[in-house]
């Protein structure tokens, strides 16, 4: 960028004939390269493979909050581990220091929102983007019902039910829809 001199996009596509990294190490790559840009505390959200290349989302993560609208996508070749792509226009663009991540409601008010027959996994703290270009604290929490495995975010103030998103498990990733 212009103003600060950071890392927008970097784009490099070659073709990877073989995959030779596992996807963990292909997230330690992504971690590596991301704090030799001075850029500190991401946490690997999803990823998709394709043509034995892999790209990762990182989401910025403050005071223990996954920032989603902060979003850097980082394409690493799956036979030498080298970094072929960055795009960090969402952290570019979005990023700034968030005041007031605390929650209003707890996040058992925030449970009674889900359904009944969905067994949780996990849950945690995010902000999301809104539809009105805003963004929103809330509870993601991540579980079951049946066999299709969901992500629901519930406002972390009013307890209304923001966004639901399926999680799916392909053969090249686990991708959000």
């Amino acid at each position: 960028t212009r103003q600060d001199g950071k890392l927008l996009l970097l784009m490099s596509d070659r073709e990877v004939q073989e995959q030779r990294l596992k996807i963990q190490e292909a997230k330690q790559i992504g971690d590596k390269y991301l704090q030799s840009l001075g850029l500190e505390n991401f946490d690997p959200t999803y990823y998709q493979t394709t043509e034995n290349m892999t790209t990762i989302n990182y989401a910025a993560v403050q005071d223990g909050v996954l920032l989603y609208p902060d979003l850097i996508k980082v394409k690493i070749a799956m036979d030498t581990g080298e970094v072929c792509s960055v795009e960090c226009t969402g952290y570019i663009f979005n990023h700034t220091k968030r005041i007031n991540l605390i929650p209003t409601i707890t996040e058992e008010q925030a449970k009674e929102n889900l359904s009944k027959d969905m067994k949780l996994e996990e849950t945690r703290l995010a902000v999301i983007p809104t539809d009105s270009n805003g963004e929103v604290l809330t509870y993601e929490f991540k579980g079951t019902i049946e066999d299709n495995t969901f992500l629901i975010y519930i406002n972390a103030e009013t307890g209304k039910e923001e966004n639901i998103l399926i999680l799916l498990k392909t053969e090249g990733g686990l991708l959000t829809i």
